[in-house]
């Protein structure tokens, strides 16, 4: 299995999650982040524009994982992690800054700790499966 193709998943899928999240109507102004109700407060155009920016970071790496693994070992792999790097800055601003702005932690906190649950399983998941093809 090649990492690269999941960590291309990865990226894809962190900038949908993100651009859904842009889009959903579910926020406590009562619409998407962009919409009207929402885009008349200045901490949602806030966090708008960093969770907007974060995802488009996200569509940048994956093109730039493609590119090296086109390339084979050109150095793009460097600049696709100070990429996501960046972008991971950029999506924890904006949660960070919403619920600065809401005062509503208890969804956060409970949000962290589900994310470090589900990046420990897919490692253990990975770690079992290479484990078992290393052995076979």
């Amino acid at each position: 299995m090649n990492f690269k193709s999941a960590h291309i998943f990865a990226a894809l899928f962190s900038a949908f999650l993100l651009f859904l999240a842009i889009g959903y109507n579910g926020w406590n102004c009562n619409g998407s982040v962009f919409s009207g109700n929402c885009g008349q407060l200045e901490y949602m155009r806030t966090v708008g524009g960093l969770l907007l920016t974060a995802g488009l970071l996200s569509c940048i790496v994956a093109i730039l994982i493609i590119l090296d693994l086109i390339h084979c070992g050109s150095g793009l792999d460097i600049a696709a992690a100070a990429i996501v790097t960046i972008s991971t800055i950029f999506s924890a601003a904006g949660v960070f800054f919403y619920f600065n702005n809401t005062h509503v932690w208890s969804p956060f906190l409970a949000t962290m700790a589900m994310t470090i649950s589900f990046v420990l399983t897919a490692l253990l998941i990975i770690d079992a499966v290479m484990g078992n093809a290393k052995s076979s």
